[in-house]
């Protein structure tokens, strides 16, 4: 399924971080943990920003969910410290979405519902210099196959930010044919699909960017990187 949280929020006092994380239990807020709260890998995250409030989600896959089995999902927050944060709207969206691989009945066309295909990786890529988009080492890449519309969902995202406060780091999607060697297909570039740090953050911003890649080539293998 398709999981996402929002927020909008500020700091009055310039300094204290704001976290939101989904929470995933089994039938009712009592029942058994499924997903625990956590930022870095599925919630959104604001620096101290004093004068505004920012708006910003983040969206993810949450697969090997049990057919048929009611969960319970909310919104859990944190501070870094302090008393002057401030939320002013929270949000969660589930969409328990037919994701492709198991859609029931089988439809005509298989390639209608291509699996989907998710990866994330914690290694923290210290002050990187490239003002070139890269792929870093590891790279955070997969493969999927294009369904017959043509038409796919990407969704970008991680934890990116700078310690002093004066530069901004880019993460964007790169699609190519087959392999990472093959032929661009989307070309990285953040105004359009990619996700971005604040340009005063001075700690780490977590959220997500969602677009969709229009003409796919039906039933080719591709490979964002």
């Amino acid at each position: 399924m398709l999981l996402s949280v929002g927020l909008s929020a500020r700091d009055n006092g310039g300094a204290n971080a704001i976290h939101l994380a989904p929470e995933i239990r089994e039938n009712d807020v009592t029942g058994t943990v499924n997903l625990s709260p956590n930022v870095v890998t599925r919630g959104v995250g604001i620096p101290g920003e004093p004068d505004s409030f920012v708006y910003r989600s983040r969206t993810t896959i949450r697969t090997g969910l049990i057919p048929g089995q009611l969960y319970f999902v909310r919104t859990m927050h944190k501070v870094s410290g302090g008393t002057t944060a401030d939320l002013q709207v929270r949000d969660v969206t589930v969409c328990p979405c037919p994701l492709g691989g198991n859609y029931a009945g089988q439809p005509v066309r298989a390639l209608d519902f291509p699996p989907p295909q998710w990866a994330q990786d914690a290694t923290s890529i210290t002050n990187p210099t490239s003002t070139a988009h890269t792929a870093g080492t590891p790279a955070v890449s997969v493969t999927f196959i294009a369904p017959t519309s043509g038409r796919v969902l990407i969704i970008v995202g991680g934890g990116v930010g700078n310690s002093a406060g004066a530069d901004r780091i880019f993460l964007s999607p790169e699609v190519r044919l087959t392999n990472a060697a093959g032929a661009v297909v989307l070309t990285p570039q953040v105004t359009n699909h990619g996700f971005a740090s604040d340009n005063a953050a001075s700690t780490t911003v977590y959220g997500s960017r969602e677009s969709v890649l229009e003409a796919s080539p039906p039933a080719s293998s591709t490979s964002p990187g």
